[in-house]
């Protein structure tokens, strides 16, 4: 029979009761004024910057989407010059390792250990990112 753990349960209750405060607190106070919010929450000038806080979204997310494809490619690319570049952007990517304890990124310690981690990078690039 597995042991009860109320470390959670508490943090739950916890939690539960904090959110029913701050809800409580929103609904209750008179500074808020919800008549005056609603009055703006649909003003033409916050509309609008609503619309161009969504349209800058979408425009990052398709140029950081295209942006990874063509780093993606360039990684597995059979080009050298590409393969060397396309670490360039990020420096400190530990995709390349594969480690028996799958909870946490390769230390410097499990570099090292051959038993723990082995990397399918070379030698030099191994050394690189654990060296500092």
């Amino acid at each position: 029979m597995p042991v009860k753990r109320t470390g959670p349960i508490v943090a739950a209750i916890i939690v539960a009761l904090f959110a029913a405060m701050l809800v409580q607190a929103l609904v209750t106070n008179p500074r808020f004024e919800w008549n005056v919010v609603w009055k703006y929450l649909f003003n033409e000038n916050v509309l609008e910057g609503i619309k161009y806080t969504l349209l800058l979204t979408v425009i990052s997310m398709v140029i950081a989407i295209i942006l990874a494809v063509v780093l993606a490619v360039m990684r597995k690319s059979i080009n050298p010059v590409l393969r060397g570049v396309s670490p360039i952007y990020n420096p400190h990517d530990y995709s390349e390792y594969y480690c028996a304890d799958w909870r946490s990124l390769p230390s410097r310690q499990d570099a090292s250990d051959p038993a723990r981690c082995y990397s399918t990078a070379p030698n030099r690039r191994l050394a690189a990112i654990h060296s500092g």
